[in-house]
């Protein structure tokens, strides 16, 4: 979860719930899960790790959450 952004208006409860129906129906169709289980919090992203290990997943992936004031920051980047 997270690739649009939706991680920031959902708890982190509300995130796990999600990783957990979603890697729940992906096993069903023998599809691989990677699951994006940064939290709020190093802590937090630590407990993550731990959770969805139980709900089956295959690879974990973490991501640094936070956001910048402009986009404008990142088009030299991007336009390389």
């Amino acid at each position: 979860m997270g690739a649009t952004a939706e991680f920031n208006n959902l708890s982190n409860s509300q995130r796990l719930e999600g990783l957990r129906i979603i890697t729940e129906e992906a096993k069903k169709c023998g599809m691989t899960v990677c699951a994006h289980v940064s939290g709020d919090t190093p802590s937090e992203t630590l407990a993550n790790i731990r959770e969805v290990e139980n709900f089956g997943v295959d690879y974990i992936v973490l991501a640094l959450l936070y956001y910048l004031e402009s986009n404008e920051i990142l088009l030299p980047i991007l336009m390389r």
